[in-house]
């Protein structure tokens, strides 16, 4: 045994020796260092997806095909794997319009991330309006996803005196940023989750209108100030007809209510007036007569 050690020392020790008197040649040196190594299974996780976007649960085994350089691999191992880690964006609005809703907004998001964040998954919070800003890295620990939230502030870039929802100050600007939420979305894909495995979601907590800094995308309608279009006027129709609706159930409502209370009037009023007596004349009237009171 002891023999056996020594020899692979020397083994060891004849290394670099022989590595200092064989010079490697020039070509050598130039050449990249290629490892190889012969593994006998790949992990390849994957999800299946409709026309619609949505999950296709239910597959099996048969229903795959690997192939690699053209050539069809047998696939070993098959399993749906439903409890990846699952890392979670919220992104909150705090643009001026959310001036009233954000602090509801807050403790929604800080209960719903108490709820579904386990050890193993992962969160960050963003928040966007004039600007964008990652308030909480990813991590596991609610109670700093709470702190996160609560570092968010309304922003309208430039004091209180700024359009809500618009983003600007007290001196309006011709073409003002607006609510960021697609630059929001854009660093939370491509900056956050992109360098995470597992399962990945993002949640959206916003009331509505919002621009992109390089300009709107180019399959969004936005109809400026002053433009009209057949869209708004279909949905103006539509108002119209549901304000019509609406008006005409009211007053029904109301001739409703007023037949009631005047059917409850009358009705009193003939038990009083046969309680005194009072009986109407030859045209079916009761004539009253108003008493005056001196004191």
């Amino acid at each position: 045994m002891r023999s056996l050690i020594v020899g692979i020392l020397a083994a060891l020790c004849a290394v670099p020796v022989t590595a200092q008197n064989s010079a490697p040649s020039g070509s050598q040196q130039d050449q990249t260092p290629v490892f190889r190594k012969n593994v006998n299974v790949v992990n390849l996780f994957f999800t299946v997806k409709g026309k619609h976007g949505a999950l296709v649960p239910g597959l099996t085994r048969d229903e795959f095909e690997v192939f690699e350089d053209g050539k069809p691999q047998t696939i070993k191992y098959f399993s749906a794997v439903s409890n990846q880690p699952l890392t979670l964006g919220i992104l909150v609005d705090s643009s001026g319009s959310m001036q009233n809703m954000l602090p509801e907004e807050k403790i929604v998001a800080g209960d719903f991330l108490r709820q579904v964040i386990t050890d193993k998954d992962l969160a960050f919070i963003i928040s966007f309006d004039i600007s964008v800003d990652l308030l909480q890295d990813p991590t596991s620990d609610v109670h700093m996803l709470r702190q996160g939230l609560e570092r968010a502030r309304i922003n309208v870039g430039g004091g209180s005196s700024g359009v809500p929802g618009i983003g600007q100050g007290p001196i309006p600007v011709s073409r003002p940023k607006g609510t960021l939420l697609y630059d929001g979305v854009y660093l939370a894909a491509d900056e956050v989750l992109s360098k995470q495995v597992g399962r990945k979601a993002m949640i959206v907590l916003t009331d509505g209108g919002f621009h992109a800094a390089t300009g709107d995308p180019p399959n969004l309608k936005v109809c400026h100030r002053g433009e009209w279009n057949d869209r708004m006027a279909v949905e103006t129709v539509l108002s119209m007809l549901t304000v019509v609706c609406h008006t005409k159930h009211l007053c029904h409502r109301v001739w409703a209510a007023f037949r009631a209370h005047l059917g409850w009037l009358l009705a009193v009023f003939n038990v009083l007036a046969q309680w005194h007596g009072l009986t109407p004349d030859d045209e079916g009237r009761i004539r009253l007569s108003i008493a005056a009171f001196s004191l």
